[in-house]
C-alpha cells in the first residue's frame, strides 16, 4: 500500500485533525488503495476514503466497484457502497475464487441510496460526526460540501486537499522503488524509440514505438511528445512530420506504472550537431547537474531553481529563462514541491522530484534533459541514468 501512516498521522496531528477523508481519485489511490473505474472514467462519480487518527478506516465507493475491490484486495476491509448495479446471483456453487470473493462482498456491504448518504453514516458510525474532519475539496462539489456542513452541523469541516499532499511528499520505500521502475521502463521506451529514427520517420512513428514498449512492460503511456526540427520548440502534439537529417529530435513525457508517474526528457541529433546545439545542450547539462549538487535536505525549492538558472546562464546561454526547473513526482506528475522561485518548500528525505532545465527558440527548436531524483539524508541520488552527452543518432 502507498500510504504512510506515520507521516500522515504526524501531520493530521499537526493540523488537529481527528480524520481525514479523501476523495480526488490520487489521493483515494493513496490513502485507501483503491482503484476506482468509475471514478478515473466518471469524473463525477464520488469516492471517498474516511482515514480516522484513531480506528478503523473505510473506503464509500459505488456499488459498480465492488469487482475492483474483489480483484485488487485493498487494506481496508470496512467497505460501504452507495447506488445501483446488477450482477445476477449463481445457479452453481462452482465458483472461481475471485468470484466467491465478490459474491461475498455483494451480500455483506450495505448500500445506501447515494454519496452522501454512504459518507454521512460512514462518519456518524465512527464518532466522527462531531469532530474535526480534514476534507479533500478539491474532489467534492459546493453542493457536497454544503449538504455535508447541513448534515453534520457539530463536526468541524477543514480543507485538506494541500494536507494531503503534503503527506505525500515524502515516499516510502515502497513508493520509491515503483517510481524508479516507472522512470526506468520510459528510459528503455525512449532508447527503443530512437532506435527507429531514421530520415523519413515521423514523429508519429517515434510515440507508437515508445507506447508499444510501455504496454509490453505493463506501462501506460501519459501524454508525451517527440518533437523534431523546429517542431522541438513546441509542446503540443505529435505530427507526421518527417525527420531529416541535422533535425534535433526532442522526448518529453513518460508512463505511469501502478499508478505511479514518471516524466524524463532526452534529446538526440539525427547526423552531425551544430556548435550551438552542444554549446547550448552542454549549459542545460551542467543546470541541472549543478542543481542535483545543490539538492540535499534543508534546502529550499527556490534555492534549487536559482542555482540551476543562474549555472546555465554562466556556462552558455546567458538570456536563459524559465518559471521552474521542476517538481516533485509520484501518484501524481507534478507533485509537490514545485522547483520556482517562489516555493520556499524545504526538501526532505524520502522525496522523489525531477529537474529539468529545458530551452526553446524559434528557428532552432527545442533541447531538454530531464532526471529522477530521490533526497537521501546527505544529498540526493539519480533513479534514472543520467547520461550528460548529446547523442547522435
Amino acid at each position: 500500500m502507498p500510504l504512510n501512516f506515520d507521516r500522515a498521522y504526524e501531520k493530521m496531528d499537526k493540523y488537529g485533525l481527528d480524520a481525514l477523508v479523501a476523495s480526488t481519485s490520487e489521493n483515494v489511490v493513496y490513502v485507501g488503495d483503491h482503484w476506482s473505474l468509475n471514478q478515473w472514467m466518471l469524473k463525477y462519480v464520488p469516492v471517498y476514503v474516511v482515514l480516522p487518527r484513531d480506528g478503523h478506516a473505510a473506503i464509500v465507493s459505488t456499488i459498480g466497484d465492488l469487482d475492483v475491490v474483489a480483484d485488487t484486495q485493498p487494506w481496508i476491509k470496512e467497505i460501504r457502497c452507495y447506488g445501483t448495479f446488477y450482477i445476477e446471483p449463481p445457479e452453481t456453487e462452482d465458483l472461481t475464487e475471485a468470484e466467491e470473493r465478490l459474491y461475498s462482498l455483494i451480500r455483506g456491504t450495505k448500500v445506501e441510496a447515494n454519496h452522501i448518504e454512504a459518507l454521512v453514516k460512514t462518519l456518524e458510525e465512527k464518532g466522527l460526526h462531531d469532530k474535526t474532519l480534514g476534507i479533500d475539496e478539491r474532489g467534492i462539489t459546493h453542493p457536497t460540501w454544503e449538504e455535508l456542513k447541513a448534515r453534520l452541523p457539530r463536526a468541524q469541516l477543514k480543507e485538506a486537499y494541500s494536507i494531503l499532499r503534503e503527506i505525500r511528499m515524502v515516499k516510502t520505500e515502497k513508493e520509491v522503488e515503483l517510481l524508479k521502475k516507472a522512470a526506468n521502463i520510459s528510459e528503455r521506451a525512449v532508447e527503443a524509440a530512437f532506435n527507429i529514427v531514421r530520415e523519413g520517420v515521423s514523429e508519429l512513428d517515434l510515440q507508437k514505438e515508445f507506447e508499444i514498449i510501455l504496454a509490453r512492460e505493463g506501462a501506460k503511456p501519459i501524454p508525451s511528445v517527440f518533437h523534431c526540427g523546429h517542431h522541438s520548440a513546441f509542446n503540443s502534439v505529435n505530427t507526421d512530420y518527417q525527420i531529416k537529417r541535422g533535425d534535433i529530435v526532442r522526448f518529453d513525457g513518460g508512463c505511469i506504472y501502478q499508478n505511479y508517474y514518471s516524466d524524463i526528457a532526452r534529446v538526440a541529433v539525427l547526423g552531425q550537431t551544430t556548435e550551438k546545439q552542444r554549446k547550448y545542450y552542454a549549459a542545460l547539462v551542467e543546470g541541472l547537474e549543478v542543481a542535483a549538487e545543490a539538492a540535499k535536505p534543508g534546502v529550499k525549492a527556490s534555492e534549487i531553481f536559482k542555482v540551476a538558472v543562474e549555472a546555465v546562464k554562466k556556462s552558455g546561454i546567458p538570456h536563459y529563462r524559465r518559471h521552474h526547473v521542476g517538481h516533485g513526482i509520484g501518484i501524481e506528475c507534478y507533485d509537490v514541491p514545485l522547483l520556482g522561485p517562489v516555493d520556499n518548500t524545504p526538501l526532505e528525505e524520502g522525496i522523489v522530484f525531477d529537474i529539468e532545465t529545458p530551452y526553446y527558440e524559434f528557428g532552432f527548436g527545442g533541447l531538454q534533459i530531464e532526471e529522477t531524483l530521490v533526497v537521501t539524508g546527505d544529498g540526493c541520488e539519480y533513479l534514472t541514468k543520467h547520461v550528460p552527452e548529446l547523442r547522435i543518432l
